[in-house]
């Protein structure tokens, strides 16, 4: 049965879509007319897409790790370190200074043991320090208090 008609046809001649209607009668040579074509053409598409989709999950699967299942919440992360309060880095940083007059930052940064960020954080907070007229820098970065008058 032709998709595009719904009559049986049969295809004459070499032309696609040329078609001649038979009385509900089977075609007798089997081939098909053009909307049978068209719908064959996308259902043999459609297989393979369909095959190809199925072999992408297939490698998928073997080249992800099995994961555990996961069941309820996920689990939250573990507790950062507590932030400082509002000038007490400052005044840390202020008592290392009287301690030890001419103290670079990095030695500072050491002697605190921090690291990336935090060392960025003793940094600024010299700089704001020093800003506030609280410490100079002698030399090569060298710090020292500021006499408060």
């Amino acid at each position: 049965m032709c998709f595009a008609t719904g009559n049986w046809t049969k295809v004459i001649g070499r032309k696609s879509g040329t078609h001649l209607k038979i009385d509900q009668g089977n075609p007798s040579n089997g081939k098909l007319c053009q909307g049978d074509q068209v719908r064959h053409d996308i259902e043999r598409r459609f297989k393979a897409i369909e095959a190809f989709e199925a072999a992408l999950r297939n490698v998928r699967k073997e080249q992800e790790p099995a994961s555990p299942a996961r069941r309820g919440r996920p689990k939250k992360a573990p507790p950062k370190a507590e932030r400082a309060s509002r000038g007490e880095r400052q005044q840390q940083l202020y008592e290392i200074i009287r301690g030890s007059p001419g103290i670079t930052a990095s030695e500072i940064v050491g002697q605190l043991g921090a690291d990336g960020k935090e060392g960025n954080a003793i940094r600024a907070a010299l700089f704001k320090m020093k800003k506030a007229g609280r410490v100079e820098v002698e030399g090569k970065g060298k710090y020292i208090i500021v006499p408060q008058a």
